[in-house]
């Protein structure tokens, strides 16, 4: 048993490059060490749920995917449990998975189309880019995580930009997560001298968005965003005080980092984008650009009082914020009611079959919010 165990997992996951062992195996006929794949080493929790899934005895993958297929349209409500085993399967299974990507039930579209994006099923993005613009609140969001890491084509990318520009917040962080996944060569990033990570979006609605878990990161979300003047800014008891020059085309910044310490005056220019550079960045002997040398945290609360002294007229959320408003989603949302014609018979037992045996049904995993805990495990 073992082995068979072994050896179908070893199929699925065969050894990639780089990798010092099988991805499975055994030591004894009770214990098989398995190691996590070096594409999967950043996603362990999305490994180890397909493993889970993985079909033991792969000699029929077609005939275990058309059974699958026949069970979610059946039974709508083992979406998720499905689609973890389809991908399980591997790529056998997507003649019976490409068929349901336009299915009228949610369940089965749903399932079909997490398992079409885990396998990297090109076919699948249509769909999925038509479920992110125009299907409802949840589903859009759904899709916007599932396009995050499927290969392919310029498209995705340029109606990822376009999601940049709609009214609905959470779609345009999420489709800025999947551009980013993606690598999108469009978007400015910088490295603020190691300090923090500075990412500029081009959008219609101007917004600040500051990370909490991760890597240290701040988006601007907006379109040549420039401080609003006449300004007066101070802040930690005045060691920081932004205010306009006299020309009117500049900015005046006054910084004291520790009492007894001779300040010093830089003159910058009014953008965003440069602003938050000059808070994180040092001079240096290569390089003479002005900047405070602020660590992340400081960069942040200055940004924090420019904003909340109406020096930036823009949005500004954190990621907590984000966590807060999911569970308050979750708990609102309707709980999903299965079809009369498969809805569970109260005080009933175990369902065998005629020799005793468990029949098999899928099993379903609770999941938490969709990448909860990869983002929001725990707050900096």
């Amino acid at each position: 048993r073992a082995s068979i165990i072994q050896n179908a997992i070893n199929r699925r996951f065969p050894r990639e490059p780089g990798q010092p062992d099988p991805t499975a195996r055994g030591t004894s006929d009770a214990t098989i060490v398995i190691t996590v794949p070096p594409s999967w080493r950043d996603r362990p929790e999305p490994f180890i749920r397909l493993l889970r899934h993985t079909t033991i005895r792969q000699v029929n993958a077609e005939q275990i995917a058309s059974s699958i297929r026949r069970l979610v349209l059946e039974h709508p409500e083992e979406a998720d449990a499905a689609a973890l085993r389809w991908e399980a399967l591997g790529s056998r299974s997507l003649p019976f998975v490409r068929d349901l990507y336009d299915h009228v039930e949610d369940g089965p579209r749903l399932a079909a189309l997490k398992a079409g994006a885990g396998l990297g099923d090109p076919l699948a993005a249509e769909p999925l880019l038509d479920m992110a613009a125009h299907g409802r609140r949840n589903h859009r969001l759904l899709a916007l995580r599932l396009l995050r890491t499927l290969p392919g084509e310029a498209r995705i990318g340029l109606a990822l930009h376009e999601l940049l520009d709609d009214p609905d917040v959470e779609v345009r962080l999420r489709a800025y997560e999947a551009l980013v996944a993606r690598g999108d060569p469009l978007m400015r990033r910088y490295d603020v001298d190691g300090r923090f990570h500075l990412d500029v979006v081009e959008s219609k609605y101007p917004m600040i968005y500051i990370t909490q878990t991760g890597a240290s990161r701040i988006v601007l979300f907006g379109r040549d965003l420039a401080l609003d003047r006449p300004l007066v800014v101070s802040a930690w008891s005045d060691r920081l005080m932004i205010k306009e020059s006299p020309d009117g085309d500049s900015l005046e910044v006054f910084y004291r980092p520790a009492a007894g310490v001779t300040p010093v005056i830089w003159s910058i220019s009014p953008r965003v984008e440069e602003f938050i550079r000059f808070l994180g960045r040092s001079p240096s002997i290569e390089s003479r650009e002005p900047g405070l040398g602020l660590s992340y945290s400081r960069a942040v609360g200055a940004l924090h009082a420019a904003w909340r002294q109406d020096a930036l007229a823009c949005d500004f959320k954190v990621q907590q914020d984000r966590v807060l408003a999911e569970l308050r989603r979750l708990e609102e949302r309707p709980t999903q009611v299965p079809r009369p014609e498969f809805a569970p018979v109260a005080e009933a037992g175990p369902t065998t079959g005629a020799d005793g045996a468990d029949p098999g049904t899928i099993g379903v995993l609770p999941e938490m919010v969709d990448g909860a805990r990869e983002e929001f495990a725990t707050p900096r």
